[in-house]
């Protein structure tokens, strides 16, 4: 495939000659205002913001439930050390 002066995809011929007008290079990339092109660019890096501070919240919450599984695991042996309670009989 070739593209023409005007950017618009053309044919070749058999014998790969091109036709007058049509180019083998590339068509150039349409005009983007620099301001939008900009507004783009910060809208890619706010997603990828959001996207990087949803991960750290989510590293962050699996880094609370282990430590809370551990807190609780230490709350568990302090219980099981302590000497169990006695009932102790009164004759009065």
């Amino acid at each position: 495939m070739l593209v023409d002066s005007d950017g618009r995809l053309g044919t070749f011929t058999v014998d790969g000659a091109t036709r007058v007008g049509f180019s083998s290079q590339p068509a150039a990339q349409p005009y983007v205002p620099q301001g939008a092109e900009q507004a783009k660019l910060n809208l890619k890096v706010e997603k990828l913001q959001a996207t990087i501070a949803q991960q750290q919240i989510e590293i962050l919450t699996a880094h609370l439930k282990e430590q809370a599984t551990q807190i609780q695991q230490v709350s568990d042996q302090v219980e099981m050390s302590k000497p169990a309670r006695r009932m102790v009989a009164s004759d009065q």
